[in-house]
């Protein structure tokens, strides 16, 4: 789900190579919204209705390698690294009705109540800058999910297109 997520970065360039290589520590906040509705069909007459839903909202750190390709009023960069997520709320949940003839059945309850407290996870982007000031990044990110219950299979993969001003 497109969200709008805000933070703080520093970056400490190399002064070795014409500061061409850096590091890039960032601190954000994020949050994802998932919800999902499907129906199982046994027959006609028996079939079970599901919706879910998925609510957590987090505090990143990212430490990454920051390379840049040119040295111009343009320039070509890219990042990559570790990123490390802290819970700061989260909810789940499940909505099963079962359909059996003229018997209905209703029942709510978490997906899962065992949760990570923390998420870890792969990050590299590439983006162009101006003049040093304003940067334009695509980025790309993989985590080891949310949940510590193989079976459920969250593992999320997420693009990010990021706009930031360089004080």
């Amino acid at each position: 789900s497109p969200s709008i997520t805000f933070g703080v970065s520093y970056r400490y360039m190399l002064r070795r190579n014409r500061n061409m290589f850096g590091l890039n520590n960032e601190l954000s906040y994020h949050s994802f919204k998932v919800s999902g509705e499907y129906t199982e069909i046994i027959s006609p007459q028996t079939y079970s209705e599901y919706d879910l839903h998925f609510e957590y909202s987090y505090l990143r750190l990212n430490n990454m390698f920051y390379v840049r390709f040119t040295n111009s009023t343009f320039n070509i960069f890219m990042n990559a690294g570790i990123s490390n997520a802290l819970l700061l709320s989260g909810s789940n949940s499940k909505k099963v009705e079962d359909f059996n003839y003229e018997f209905t059945n209703v029942d709510e309850s978490p997906i899962t109540e065992i949760i990570k407290k923390s998420t870890q996870g792969i990050i590299g982007g590439l983006g162009v800058s101006y003049k040093k000031k304003i940067s334009a990044e695509l980025r790309y990110e993989i985590t080891n999910g949310m949940s510590e219950v193989i079976t459920i299979g969250v593992f999320p993969r997420r693009y990010y297109f990021i706009l930031s001003y360089t004080f």
